[in-house]
């Protein structure tokens, strides 16, 4: 299987409809910046108001995901899916984070942090957070951590 590959394209609205352009880096203190500046027919041109997003292919698909305005939220956001993907070529199950509406799972944010617990802290400690988690799972009722996060925002204000 060739290696995984993800690239970073811009969304701008041009005279012709909305496109997906090619963006242009900058080289400032030796070392490339992404810009708003791309290519648009052979052109280069600024792209104000555009959004960026990354592409892949996944299983002979075409796939894209939005990112942040912030050109480090996408550098960040190809990162991450380059690394899902590799990983999958390499065999190794990826558990995807999110579960319906994007929203994280309780259960798993809660299972995360007792393995980090777990590798770093001492076992009474591990014991103990677990024991605390487990009476917060159950007396929350909660099965998103968004959705305990949001209820206790609205509680305090």
């Amino acid at each position: 299987m060739p290696n995984p590959s993800v690239w970073i394209i811009r969304i701008f609205k041009t005279a012709d409809g909305w496109r997906a352009l090619k963006p242009l880096w900058s080289k400032r203190s030796g070392k490339p910046l992404l810009t708003q500046r791309c290519l648009y027919k052979e052109t280069e041109i600024d792209t104000p108001g555009g959004r960026w997003e990354i592409e892949w292919v996944e299983e002979g698909k075409r796939k894209r995901l939005k990112c942040g305005d912030q050109p480090t939220h996408v550098l960040r956001a190809k990162a991450r899916q380059e690394l899902r993907l590799q990983a999958q070529a390499a065999g190794i199950a990826v558990v995807d984070q999110k579960a319906e509406n994007g929203k994280r799972l309780l259960a798993t944010v809660k299972a995360e942090y007792l393995a980090e617990c777990k590798a770093n802290k001492a076992p009474k400690t591990h014991q103990t957070m677990k024991q605390v988690l487990d009476t917060f799972t159950m007396v929350v009722g909660r099965r998103h951590l968004e959705d305990v996060i949001l209820e206790a925002t609205t509680e305090i204000s």
